[in-house]
């Protein structure tokens, strides 16, 4: 592969001036493997010195590293993907944490003001409010599950032509 060749050169240069260093290269080719999978070859050599003690030769093993490569990105994939999942389910924890608390922090303080002095024309407020954050609570709840099935697949989708402007100006109300 063209981003290789200084490497390549600089090694066979090294190699060529005798300067006994062993070589350890992974070598991107222009060449694919079946299915179109990049071809890698790791480069290995080691000098020879003859019965004098001088540099003789070099002795280069080349191997098809390619499905190891390719392995590898797959797993860098896979990794980064499950990273992200991970960080996207503690947001959505955290998020879902202090939506719980808010709604469930009203009920308790609410009902607690029940046992302190009040003015019995309070209770209906105070009913009133536990009723709407404990439904808050239960459609927080319902949405919580409803992801758990959409993520095991358990929901079903029915797919329905829907005149949207109504829908979205309803929504808008």
């Amino acid at each position: 592969d063209h981003s290789h060749w200084m490497r390549v050169i600089k090694v066979f240069e090294e190699m060529d001036s005798l300067q006994g260093k062993t070589v350890s290269l992974m070598l991107k080719t222009i060449f694919k493997e079946a299915g179109g999978i990049d071809q890698y070859m790791s480069f290995n050599a080691v000098p020879i010195y003859n019965k004098n003690g001088a540099l003789d030769h070099y002795f280069a093993l080349c191997r098809n590293m390619s499905q190891l490569m390719h392995t590898e990105k797959q797993m860098e994939q896979e990794s980064a993907k499950a990273h992200e999942a991970e960080v996207i389910k503690n947001a959505f924890l955290k998020n879902m944490s202090h939506e719980i608390r808010t709604p469930l922090n009203a009920v308790i303080g609410f009902a607690e003001l029940f046992d302190v002095e009040h003015a019995p024309e309070d209770e209906a407020i105070f009913v009133e409010e536990i009723k709407k954050n404990t439904n808050i609570l239960l459609q927080l709840i319902n949405d919580i599950l409803f992801l758990s099935r959409l993520d095991a697949h358990m929901v079903e989708f029915k797919r329905e032509v829907v005149d949207f402007v109504p829908l979205f100006a309803s929504n808008l109300q």
